[in-house]
């Protein structure tokens, strides 16, 4: 399943280059410290999510585009972890960008996918363990993805229970097999999760200029 929620904010003051990898870090920690703070365990960081989310980054920003569909064939970061051979349950993209200043930007993202009701349901999925995140510059915006991912259950083997004590004159009873649990299936990415996304504006240049 990939839940998908997109973000474009405007900003008009100027902006300096940051190391994107630091940044990403930085978005990583702000996006774990709001899942703790409300109860939820902190997300592992796991470094293909992390190659992936930095590849969509640069890519928008290269081709100059906002979207999850990556043209020109509508792809999805589904598409870009299979390729990859990470596996998952469930996926999750949030995707944004400013002009804010280097000393705030990453804040800003991360205040502005709390802010967001789509945004944030994604942050706050109990169903998530695995994240990536990744930043790219194209002065003055930078665009923010974070990839979510839940890992699939690994089958744990189940142990036989153990022979009762049988009398001499009790008749053993008939044990029902032990079932090893299913590991649950990968969801259809098309269906929704919860609530449904907010709408995604296209690309940047659809936003409405900021009033003066």
């Amino acid at each position: 399943m990939i839940l998908a929620s997109a973000l474009l904010t405007w900003d008009h003051e100027p902006v300096a280059a940051l190391d994107p990898n630091a940044a990403a870090g930085e978005l990583i920690a702000l996006t774990n410290l709001n899942r703790t703070i409300n109860g939820l365990h902190a997300l592992l960081v796991e470094g293909g999510l992390n190659a992936t989310a930095r590849g969509r980054s640069d890519d928008m920003i290269a081709r100059n585009y906002f979207s999850h569909q990556i043209p020109p064939d509508s792809t999805t970061v589904v598409d870009l972890l299979r390729t990859a051979g990470i596996p998952f349950r469930s996926v999750g993209e949030n995707i944004a960008w400013n002009t804010a200043p280097e000393l705030v930007s990453v804040q800003r993202a991360s205040n502005d996918f709390m802010n967001s009701p789509g945004h944030r349901a994604q942050i706050m999925n109990a169903r998530y363990d695995r994240v990536g995140a990744g930043v790219a510059e194209g002065l003055p915006k930078r665009m923010y993805t974070v990839v979510f991912i839940g890992a699939p259950t690994e089958e744990v083997p189940v142990a036989p229970p153990p022979e009762p004590a049988i009398s001499p004159t009790q008749e053993p009873e008939q044990a029902e097999p032990p079932v090893s649990p299913e590991p649950p299936p990968i969801e259809a990415p098309s269906e929704p999760d919860e609530a449904p996304p907010p709408e995604m504006p296209e690309g940047p240049s659809e936003a409405p200029p900021p009033e003066t």
